[in-house]
């Protein structure tokens, strides 16, 4: 589920897990697709804590799972004004995917957030893993602590 500031169900999002190949990957009930999800989280934090943007909500899950404070964008072009206003006041990070459209995506997002005054820190994932959720389930796996910062 996707909740607004309040605390109210807005969506919910569901992932095909069926065999057909052209089927989109998630779908949104409720029809909107520009919803960030956890954002509640923002109402327990104070300025200048640390908040880490991810682009999923697996990768956000894996971070809440860290003891990181997170919310998930649908995608760094369509994330809402309001929302982007609201970060402004947080120490942001993200950890970009491992691949070209990820670190697109931190670009774009971070280009937006610059344009308010606002700084987006890059986190570096080790060497071998796409995204933060899979350096998790690493971690858990291994008994590991810690994430490279840029």
């Amino acid at each position: 589920p996707y909740y607004d500031d309040d605390g109210n169900i807005i969506v919910l999002q569901t992932r095909y897990i069926g065999e057909m190949r052209d089927a989109p990957r998630f779908q949104f009930i409720g029809g909107r697709t520009d919803c960030v999800f956890n954002l509640p989280i923002l109402q327990n934090l104070c300025d200048n804590d640390d908040l880490y943007i991810s682009e999923g909500v697996t990768d956000c899950l894996s971070l809440l799972s860290d003891g990181k404070n997170a919310i998930a964008i649908p995608s760094a072009s369509n994330i809402p004004e309001r929302v982007l206003d609201t970060l402004t006041k947080f120490k942001l990070h993200m950890y970009p995917d491992n691949d070209e459209p990820g670190m697109n995506a931190f670009m774009a997002l971070r280009h937006k957030l610059m344009e308010r005054g606002c700084y987006l820190r890059g986190e570096s994932l080790p060497d071998g893993f796409k995204d933060f959720s899979e350096y998790y389930i690493h971690k858990q796996k291994n008994g590991e602590e810690g994430t490279k910062q840029d």
